[in-house]
């Protein structure tokens, strides 16, 4: 069991295999935010061709989920899409099944580069179907026009069965409600609890990863 302090109310969450951070809401801790874009469709991009079929590929329902620490660090990133391919003109073979994909930052907070943009490591899921590659250039919090540009690429079959999609998405700081607990960063995720509006603290990394509800660690 997880005792949380906020202000002078004590919340008790479950959360069944987590390991505690230092990050505690004492002054001088470290704050985080957290940003979350969303993207109904990506284009629609072609691949195939001699000697197989022509084929298209949209990504659909994509979410990315951003966490900042003070600022200055990306901890967090999630990416999830839906990934869906089908026949261009007449084909005797069938596109490949629609697929949900999820990607995960991992390792340690990421810094800026020169540019300003942060560029964290994403690695997909195994079960993530076909094997795809992403990449990120995600610009820092409370930038003008904050965005995220995003490319995937299928990898593990042969060049012409290949595709590379690319998006833009718009990221906004995410609300939050005081005293509410929120688990960010998947299967190498970890909890925090909401300070304000918009300003949280680690509680501590979940060492199973963040339970479906998004709320408290597995």
């Amino acid at each position: 069991m997880l005792a949380i302090r906020i202000s002078s109310v004590l919340l008790v969450t479950a959360c069944s295999s987590a390991t505690a951070t230092n990050d505690s809401p004492d002054a001088g801790t470290p704050t985080y935010q957290r940003y979350t874009g969303r993207l109904a469709s990506t284009a629609t991009f072609p691949f195939g061709g001699p000697p197989y079929c022509n084929f298209s590929v949209t990504l659909k329902d994509v979410e990315l989920d951003v966490m900042f620490r003070d600022e200055s660090f990306v901890v967090a990133t999630t990416l999830k899409n839906r990934m869906v391919e089908a026949n261009v003109g007449s084909c005797p073979y069938p596109p490949g099944m629609p697929s949900n994909q999820v990607f995960e930052h991992r390792g340690g907070p990421w810094g800026a580069n020169d540019d300003g943009n942060h560029r964290p490591i994403l690695a997909g899921l195994d079960a993530n179907k076909p094997e795809t590659a992403v990449t990120a250039e995600v610009g820092g919090p409370n930038a003008p026009g904050q965005r995220a540009n995003l490319r995937w690429a299928r990898l593990g079959a042969e060049p012409t069965l290949t595709w590379i999609v690319t998006a833009s998405v718009t990221l906004q700081l995410a609300t939050c409600t005081a005293g509410a607990a929120i688990c960010v960063g998947g299967t190498e995720g970890s909890l925090y609890t909401c300070v304000d509006g918009a300003v949280m603290h680690q509680v501590m990394q979940c060492e199973a990863g963040c339970a479906a509800s998004g709320q408290a660690c597995n």
